[in-house]
């Protein structure tokens, strides 16, 4: 039997320990953080992190020279952890990635971008807590109530007839020292909404305001972007929400412009913008986080949901609907492959000596014999793209 398909390589593995020793700089953060807070959550975290990934537990089988992978300590720190973040980033593509392909046949999808100007550290706390609390105010005008009304109104203009029927927003935050401090950080929101098929929100897409142009790299200004009206509502509501002010008709005339939102059609890498993590451990220039950036990032961004889904987006939560007794029999075949050269022992080795090992070894694992399950299943059902 073929254990190649299954195993896990000695370049993935050194892919993880550079990643883990990309994290060590968040090791020491959360060091210093911990001894200025005091707090024992702190020096936890700082030791999961400082653990994550390094010990691997497997079952060996000597004679046929593989190692099957039972357990990795993860840390489970998707903000900081480089690897726990791109498996959750996984986790979150498998989960809707399938169901969002669903939705497609009966709705028309966007992706759209929600921001506002940037802000300072003191800010960003407070500016984050606002955008959480007043865009779920905005999809209210869009949608019903559970008795068929509309949740939120603006008299003398019907919201109802762009057919929402649901979204999924996700909290991004970059930042950049070189833009000063009182712009250091830029959060905004990456969205996936769903429409009734045969509207189409980006039409009529003829406006221009100060959105539209960007510098080139002689300073001059340049027009790249053209607004549907519907993007032009949206940077209007979301402006006087942010504001505190009440929507109405005659508020929205009456403003010049909002703040910065688009939408397009959606496409493959829109999702990796979506469910991808909150922050980047480099900023746009590709310069490492710095101290007093992850101190803030740290306190902004606790207690924060950074995904949230709504109407039919909400609740998905099952990765996929298989046949479990199935994949266990799959999953079995190679068990008893390995199990007629002799039983494993059991041992448990850290990350340096499994890529030392990866040469005389062959390290296999269930996720990848889950992959391998999928993508057969997808075949034989006719799906397989």
């Amino acid at each position: 039997m073929d254990l190649r398909p299954i195993s896990i390589t000695q370049n993935i593995v050194g892919d993880i320990i550079k990643k883990i020793e990309r994290g060590s700089i968040f090791v020491e953060f959360y060091s210093i953080l911990a001894h200025e807070d005091g707090s024992q959550t702190l020096y936890n975290k700082r030791d999961n992190l400082s653990n994550c990934s390094r010990y691997w537990n497997a079952d060996i089988y000597q004679v046929a020279k593989t190692k099957d992978i039972l357990r990795i300590n993860l840390c489970h720190d998707y903000k900081y952890c480089e690897v726990c973040k791109k498996l959750v980033q996984a986790s979150r593509l498998g989960r809707y990635t399938p169901e969002i392909e669903k939705m497609a046949e009966h709705h028309n999808l966007y992706h759209a971008v929600f921001t506002l100007p940037n802000c300072s550290s003191p800010h960003l706390k407070d500016t984050i807590k606002t955008m959480c609390k007043h865009f779920p105010v905005l999809v209210r005008y869009f949608k019903l109530d559970g008795k068929g009304n509309p949740s939120a109104k603006i008299k003398g203009f019907d919201l109802l007839q762009y057919g929402y029927a649901g979204c999924i927003r996700s909290l991004e935050v970059t930042f950049d020292k070189s833009r000063g401090a009182s712009k250091e950080y830029h959060p905004h929101f990456h969205c996936i909404f769903a429409f009734k098929k045969g509207y189409d929100i980006l039409q009529n897409k003829v406006n221009i305001n100060d959105y539209s142009y960007q510098k080139d790299e002689n300073g001059k200004r340049i027009l790249t972007t053209l607004f549907s009206d519907f993007e032009i509502l949206l940077q209007k509501v979301w402006y006087l929400l942010l504001h505190g002010q009440k929507v109405t008709l005659s508020a929205i005339n009456s403003l010049k412009q909002g703040y910065d939102c688009w939408a397009r059609g959606i496409e493959d890498g829109d999702y990796y913008e979506v469910f991808k993590y909150a922050t980047k451990n480099n900023d746009e220039n590709n310069n490492p986080m710095l101290y007093d950036q992850f101190k803030t990032l740290y306190f902004a961004l606790r207690g924060c949901h950074s995904i949230q889904g709504y109407g039919i987006f909400r609740g998905i939560k099952s990765e996929e609907n298989i046949d479990e007794d199935a994949f266990v029999a799959f999953h079995e075949e190679y068990m008893a492959y390995l199990r007629k050269t002799g039983l494993p022992i059991n041992a448990t080795e850290n990350i340096y000596t499994v890529y030392e090992n990866a040469v005389r070894y062959t390290y296999i694992s269930r996720k990848k014999v889950y992959q391998i399950y999928k993508e057969q299943q997808e075949k034989d059902s006719g799906t397989d793209s």
